[in-house]
């Protein structure tokens, strides 16, 4: 670069300093929102995933209807929330997850006929995930 260059460039950085610091100040905090939404997503799968293990229907109802956990993450050895449920014969948050979304795959169905839980099956078939979440609100205000 001959010094003309040089200067030329150096007028056109004065130029734009102030447009590139605020680009660059835009694109920092772009990055690090994005940063902030991951680790909240992971906390919050986290947090489903533990009320799914612990049999906690109300606290899986909670982060669902609320909004505050993806419906189906998986665990770090692959198992979906679905496959969880299945997996703990709990057909009243298996009923909450498919309520509020989450899709039932080929390799669910086959985890449900594995436990032999023809309740779980019936359900998953049947679709009558309703009549499973009513069963369940009436037996928890009794």
């Amino acid at each position: 670069m001959n010094f003309y260059e040089y200067q030329v460039f150096s007028q056109t950085l004065e130029t734009f300093k102030w447009p590139i610091v605020i680009i660059l100040g835009i694109l920092i905090t772009i990055y690090r929102s994005k940063k902030e939404k991951e680790k909240e997503r992971v906390i919050s799968s986290e947090r489903l995933l533990d009320h799914i293990v612990n049999d906690n229907v109300e606290g899986v109802k909670y982060c669902l209807k609320n909004d505050l956990c993806p419906v189906n993450p998986r665990t770090v050895s692959g198992e979906s929330a679905v496959e969880l449920a299945i997996l703990k014969e709990n057909k009243y948050i298996l009923a909450y997850l498919i309520k509020y979304g989450a899709a039932v795959t080929a390799r669910e169905v086959k985890v449900a006929h594995l436990v032999r839980n023809y309740e779980i099956i019936d359900l998953i078939k049947q679709g009558t995930y309703l009549e499973v979440i009513l069963e369940y609100e009436r037996g928890a205000t009794a």
